[in-house]
Parts: structure tokens; C-alpha cells; sequence
């Protein structure tokens, strides 16, 4: 696209209110919520499929984001 990092931050910025890295946190959040329903998956899978190299590192990730772990999201949502 030959544009600086600074520059697509500040379009993502200006186009959505946030910023690139909470536009991706929230579309790992959604890709996580989808996987986490779709009961044949372990939460393990979820993480993998998320590129996150230790399940409790998706798990702080999640919490943090959502208030309550993966887990607990499926348990509700089931």
C-alpha cells in the first residue's frame, strides 16, 4: 500500500473511532466467540486457532477483554 504505519492508524482512527489494535482485539474476540460455540472445539483449539501459543495466555486474553473466561462465555452461551 506504501503508507506508514502512523498513517493507517490514523485512517482507522478517523474511519471507526478506535484504533488498529482494538479493531483486531475486537475481531479476535469475535473469531474466539464463534469458535467457543461451536461445542466440538476445546478451549485449547480456540486459543491455537487464535495463534496463541499457551491456552492461558487466551485465557488472561479473554478475561481481560470480556470479564469472564472462555469457559464461563461457553457455559452462558450454552
Amino acid at each position: 500500500m506504501n503508507i506508514s504505519p502512523i498513517y493507517l492508524t490514523e485512517c482507522f482512527k478517523k474511519a471507526t473511532g478506535k484504533n488498529a489494535q482494538k479493531i483486531i482485539i475486537d475481531y479476535k474476540i469475535l473469531y474466539a466467540k464463534t469458535l467457543l460455540h461451536q461445542m466440538d472445539k476445546s478451549v485449547a483449539e480456540v486459543a491455537y486457532a487464535l495463534g496463541f501459543n499457551e491456552v492461558a495466555n487466551f485465557n488472561q486474553f479473554f478475561k481481560r477483554n470480556l470479564g469472564i473466561t472462555a469457559t464461563q462465555f461457553r457455559n452462558k452461551e450454552h
